[in-house]
């Protein structure tokens, strides 16, 4: 049996475990994940209790390592270190007395207890009486009602499990567990968003720049590169194309206000070509409605004329500082207001608010868009990591 100092780093899955008869498929997908991640991080071992993953610490410094990789993994519910003691009411006193001996003197704690296994002769609320007489011996304040702390026990049939830490993990579902999508990714501080709610949802990335440099590898030198990067600390593999748009510009030269709407139409053909060629089934975009003058109804529903997969667009009902609250929480932020030469930005500068759906249909034909998607994907560059 464990000793009292053993310390664990407890995974719960939250949604996952309401996936009925798919259950062991996502977790499975969850149980890969973290064991790519651990492999790069070092010697650690996953454990699978069946309603729970645990990581045993093993070394000062192992804690704060597995939580940032943690911290970064979608599926995960809630994670906390825990003190491992026997599965008897001794034993379980004994280290959350320790644990309050040592950080909870002179604090108000609630204790909470969960058996997941029934088969003991003590129940939830003598693990709470014992428990709260030895954390009261060890100087902290028992209080169910006003307190600053929780101390949280979890008995299984093998381990009991103390801890006073519990984050919350990012939720969503485990990486690919939805397939592929193709992410339309600007240089502006929305689409980078959108990707990771996308892969929050368990899309596996393949992202799609329209650049406006004049080759691919100046564009591979561009802050493009670090929004990249720093998505890739939630999904890091991916593919990338780099796309330049003089096909387009060259084609729409008399387009006038119409030009972002083809702009995003252009797009939505190249991320279409893309997703047929890699067997993605979506394409993920970051509009949110009513933002700017080319993301009205109207547009929205002519930007995605003739495209024949789902379009998902996370964004759609978030203002901007929702998303620029989201942009500094993930890390994009800074990178994405650098200045840079958008392809977006320089065709905005007249933009119709309502583009007649008929009108724009002819249009896409005469310029004949699906060609030029196709010859622009096929001057893109491909990255994969």
């Amino acid at each position: 049996m464990p000793s009292r100092q053993q310390k664990e780093l407890i995974i719960k899955y939250g949604e996952l475990w309401l996936k009925g008869r798919n259950r062991s498929k996502y977790i499975n997908l969850l149980k890969a994940s973290l064991q790519e991640r651990l492999s790069v991080a070092g010697s650690f071992n996953l454990i699978d209790y069946g309603d729970r993953l645990a990581v045993p610490i093993r070394r000062e410094g192992d804690s704060d390592v597995l939580k940032d990789i943690i911290s970064k993994i979608f599926g995960i519910s809630t994670y906390s270190i825990a003190n491992v003691s026997e599965p008897n009411l001794d034993s379980i006193s004994a280290v959350s007395g320790e644990i309050s001996a040592s950080a909870l003197k002179g604090i108000r704690v609630r204790v909470d207890a969960h058996r997941s296994f029934k088969g003991y002769t003590f129940d939830s609320s003598d693990i709470v009486r014992a428990v709260a007489k030895s954390v009261q011996e060890a100087g902290a304040i028992p209080d169910p009602r006003k307190y600053d702390a929780v101390i949280s026990i979890s008995v299984t049939k093998e381990k009991a499990f103390i801890s006073i830490e519990n984050r919350e993990g990012l939720g969503g579902l485990p990486l690919g567990s939805s397939g592929k999508a193709v992410m339309l990714l600007s240089g502006g501080i929305d689409s980078p968003v959108s990707a990771w709610y996308g892969i929050k949802r368990g899309l596996h990335p393949i992202y799609l720049h329209v650049h406006a440099f004049g080759t691919n590898r100046e564009a591979k030198k561009s802050k493009i590169m670090g929004i990249l990067g720093r998505l890739s600390d939630y999904s890091p593999h991916y593919s990338a194309y780099l796309i330049p748009s003089h096909e387009f510009d060259l084609s729409t030269m008399a387009a006038g206000k119409y030009k972002t709407v083809l702009l995003k139409s252009f797009m939505m053909n190249a991320a279409q070509i893309i997703a047929q060629k890699h067997g993605a089934k979506a394409i993920v975009t970051g509009e949110s409605l009513g933002q700017v003058a080319s993301q009205t109804s109207s547009n929205i529903m002519a930007e995605q004329y003739g495209i024949s997969m789902p379009i998902f667009r996370p964004l759609i009902g978030f203002d901007k500082e929702e998303i620029i609250s989201k942009a500094r929480a993930i890390g994009t932020f800074d990178l994405s207001i650098l200045k840079y030469k958008d392809v977006c930005s320089i065709n905005s500068r007249e933009v119709s608010t309502s583009v007649p759906l008929t009108v724009f249909a002819r249009m896409l034909n005469r310029m004949r868009m699906e060609e030029i998607a196709a010859k622009a994907v096929q001057k893109g560059e491909l990255i994969q990591e």
